[in-house]
């Protein structure tokens, strides 16, 4: 490095000593997580593939094996941060250069390598340092250590610690507790075990049979509010039931239990609230929220949703009654990922409300105030994740929801390098957004890079400048030679607000922090009309988060179809009302071209497209894509709980961009949608999951032990909603045959061996024959279900005792004549003797032993 050589001695000195304590355990954990969901192949343990040429390109190193030797000692020594953009001659390399070492976990601060730095050597007189180069011009590589303070602040502990101890439920109490109750579905043993019998009608309807009379009552009912609060009735009384209906019905039941109707739930949250979910804190409780959480009584809380109530959804400040999106995201949670339930909380923070006429309600919930703001508020937010952090650990992941603009990026900039923390509403929509873009690249007749593009974002607020920012990432990490910078990328997107066309030195103003970095020179004035803009900055790709529905207009949409023949339209707000356009306008505006994708679902239609292989139109079915945040956060949490990550990073809401485009066919884009069906939702965000915790393990900040099959570990923490848990352990059955009587002895005339239908006949054959009216206790059945005497009444109609199986069993069945004994051992099985030959049945693992000990199963 000519111009700073005391960078490059140091660089070569103490290799040996620093690389030892990393090299080995990052260079494997790379080339496994890499052999399987790389991006960027690694040649060593710290230096990129892309970063090696670079390396000689800049003369730091004359050859591969110095420029790897160079790279790792130059992380080691953490001053990566030293190295000026304004020094290298092709600013592309260094941003390669930086984009390919972004993701090394020991990279420090800049004030650390800065002290290293000039702790180590002085720059000889002959060869002085640039000192042209102020520190505060000095590219700034920041990227914090996980690290946490386990020991808690003495003020957390005021009082003595609630004696919660492990107990048994039963009775009533059992019936009242939502994650354990079964409804009907508890089985006569359990209700004789836990002193239910009588409590509940002497029926037994499975989980299956409770799912169908929910969604039976659901159908019923014509407004959606009254199926919103018959879910969340349900929700706070059966949970399995609840999550079993959900899982199995998404596509019917999402729009209920999340957008667009918990928009209205939120709005009318007062007038239906019954019972309480989750934790409420407002601004009056700083100084004891640590002692709050304490009060809720999970030790195992894995991610918290929390909100301030200021933006919820395109509705504005609802206050306290804001708490229904919390609710409606975890539910998602568990519903689309498979997250377990009892692992998830949503929280309030109330610190007022400016919207007079919620304040003022009669049944409002929260505190009647306005907006808290200022230096209490922001203390109240980091006293609340600190307080999480102590009472849950470093790993609980916790989510921004529905924070005004004036607050949403503030903060996720505060705290994401310290918690283990994302911002649905930023990252979230902008993942699912590239992710629609990334599809619509693949469509024929439109363009195929990001680069090609000029995108229109209107509505500048968290969302807007959320996606902008993911879009620029993704442009600067386009595969290709000609890799843009991010300020030459950024020049690609134009920013529309509430004034208009988004500038440098607007003379109407309103140019925010975050939308400062999209103000671009512009010469052509102020600009309105939305149509206007679209023409005069060339848009091919229209995105809309403004709230403001039925914006994108006629003269708007043919605007973008004049520069590009598959224009993209994303109306992304929400609820439907709020889009900026529907599916049916887009279309039949834009000539049945355009790429569609909305926040809110629209129902399927035919359009007529020319087809150039056919000599008229072609008819095609349209599915609108819903550009559902749905698809990504899911998945990114369970991702991050299941690795228990302590950090969230940016690059992870591309990957889980890239993850879900990567699972649309080709089919699906003919059809007209971007993303997968939502029925398929749960195998997204399982793909979304796994990709999620290999970057994880790869990053270094998983905390969980990394196992060898990362799928594996992603099933074995999914929640199983498609059976009951049995509560009665079978293993303690005939506890008193076994220990103060002999086996009981049966003795049968004839034994029929067989579940299925034939078993059915025979027995009724048998009736016929009149065997069973000489002795009681002549004929037997043993099958899959039972081994039980078979009775005339239960032959009436040629069935078995229990319901047969709906999987086959035997399709024919056994005679024994002349059975002497059959011999009771357990509960699961059975001896027969037949003559002198032995045949023993194990029915609940459905295999029958015959005397030569050959199994068979049925």
């Amino acid at each position: 490095y000519p111009s700073h050589p005391s960078l490059r001695s140091m660089a070569y000195s103490h290799s040996a000593q620093l690389l030892r304590s990393q090299a080995k355990r990052l260079q494997e954990n790379l080339d496994i997580q890499d052999r399987k969901y790389h991006f960027t192949t690694y040649r060593s343990c710290f230096v990129g593939s892309a970063a090696v040429p670079i390396i000689i390109v800049l003369k730091f190193a004359q050859s591969e094996t110095e420029a790897i030797a160079f790279g790792n000692k130059l992380i080691d020594e953490k001053i990566i941060a030293h190295i000026a953009g304004e020094r290298f001659e092709n600013k592309q390399f260094f941003y390669k250069f930086l984009v390919d070492l972004k993701d090394v976990t020991n990279l420090e601060t800049l004030n650390k390598a800065t002290t290293s730095a000039s702790q180590a050597a002085a720059p000889p007189p002959s060869q002085p340092v640039n000192e042209s180069v102020e520190p505060d011009n000095i590219p700034r590589f920041y990227r914090s250590n996980s690290q946490f303070q386990f020991e808690k602040p003495d003020e957390y502990e005021t009082g003595s610690h609630l004696p919660y101890v492990k107990t048994v439920q039963i009775g009533s109490e059992l019936l009242r507790n939502a994650a354990f109750n079964k409804g009907l579905a508890f089985t006569f043993q359990e209700r004789r075990e836990y002193n239910l019998h009588g409590l509940l009608p002497p029926i037994y309807r499975d989980l299956r049979v409770q799912s169908k009379q929910l969604m039976a009552n659901i159908d019923r009912m014509k407004d959606p509010l009254d199926q919103y609060v018959l879910l969340m009735n349900i929700l706070a009384t059966n949970e399995k039931l609840f999550y079993h209906t959900l899982c199995n019905n998404l596509a019917r039941l999402m729009p209920i239990v999340y957008t667009p109707t918990v928009g209205l739930a939120c709005q009318k949250f007062g007038d239906i609230f019954i019972r309480p979910r989750g934790l409420y804190i407002t601004i009056k409780d700083k100084g004891r929220i640590y002692q709050m959480l304490k009060n809720y009584p999970t030790n195992d809380v894995r991610a918290i949703c929390f909100t301030d109530g200021e933006r919820i959804l395109g509705l504005g400040d609802l206050g306290a009654q804001g708490m229904g999106i919390p609710i409606g995201k975890l539910a998602l949670y568990t519903g689309c990922a498979g997250v377990r339930p009892e692992q998830l909380l949503p929280v309030t923070i109330d610190v007022g409300c400016n919207t007079k006429s919620v304040r003022e309600g009669e049944f409002y919930i929260g505190i009647r105030q306005t907006r808290t703001r200022g230096k209490d508020y922001d203390e109240l937010i980091e006293e609340f994740m600190r307080a999480c952090t102590y009472r849950w650990g470093p790993s609980v992941l916790l989510q921004f929801e529905d924070f005004g603009n004036s607050n949403a990026f503030r903060l996720l900039e505060k705290f994401k390098n310290e918690f283990c923390t994302f911002n649905d509403d930023i990252q979230g929509t902008a993942s699912v957004a590239l992710a629609g873009i990334y599809s619509a690249l693949r469509v024929k007749d439109a363009p195929s890079k990001l680069a090609d593009h000029t995108f229109v974002m209107f509505g500048a607020g968290s969302a807007g400048v959320g996606i902008a920012n993911l879009i620029v990432s993704a442009i600067c990490k386009e595969s290709g030679d000609n890799c843009k910078l991010p300020e030459e990328a950024r020049k690609q997107i134009w920013l529309v607000d509430s004034r208009g066309l988004v500038f440098a030195n607007r003379a109407s103003g309103g140019i925010t922090d975050t939308k400062a970095p999209f103000a671009h020179e512009w010469s052509g004035g102020e600009i309105k009309d939305l149509d206007a803009i679209v023409r005069a900055v060339k848009g091919t790709a229209l995105l809309g988060v403004s709230g403001q529905g039925q914006t994108f207009n006629e003269a708007t949409c043919k605007a973008v179809l004049l520069n590009n023949a598959r224009p993209i339209i994303f109306p992304m707000s929400n609820p439907t009302h709020k889009a900026e356009c529907s599916a049916e306008d887009a279309y039949k505006w834009t000539d049945n071209q355009c790429i569609f994708a909305s926040g809110s679902p629209f129902p399927r239609m035919t359009i007529k497209r020319d087809d150039d292989d056919a000599k008229a139109a072609a008819t095609v079915e349209i599915v609108p894509a819903q550009a559902n945040n749905a698809y990504i956060f899911p998945g990114v949490a369970l991702g991050v709980i299941a690795s228990r990550a302590t950090r969230i990073t940016d690059d992870m809401f591309m990957l889980a961009a890239q993850t879900l485009s990567s699972l649309v066919t080709d089919e699906m884009l003919a059809k007209g949608t971007v993303y997968p069906p939502i029925h398929h939702i749960r195998a997204v965000s399982f793909e979304i999951a796994a990709r999620i915790a290999a970057e994880c393990y790869r990053l270094g900040i998983a905390s969980e032990i990394e196992p060898i099959d990362i799928r594996g570990l992603i099933r074995r923490k999914q929640y199983n909603h498609s059976n009951s848990t049995f509560y009665s352990d079978t293993v303690f059955n005939n506890l008193e045959q076994e220990f103060m009587h002999k086996p009981e002895q049966r003795h049968y005339e004839y034994v029929i061996v067989g579940g299925g239908v034939a078993a059915g006949y025979a027995c009724k054959e048998f009736v016929d024959l009149g065997i069973t009216q000489s002795k009681s206790n002549s004929v037997c059945l043993v099958s899959a279900e039972a081994v039980l005497p078979y009775e005339r009444p239960a032959l009436s109609k040629g069935f078995l005792l229990k319901q047969p199986l709906e999987l086959p069993a035997f399709n024919t069945c056994a005679f024994a004549k002349q059975c002497n004994t059959l011999q009771w051992y357990t509960d699961n099985q059975i001896e027969v003797r037949l003559g002198t030959k032995v045949t023993r049945i194990d029915y609940s693992q459905k295999r029958i032993f015959l005397n030569n000990g050959e199994p068979i199963t049925y």
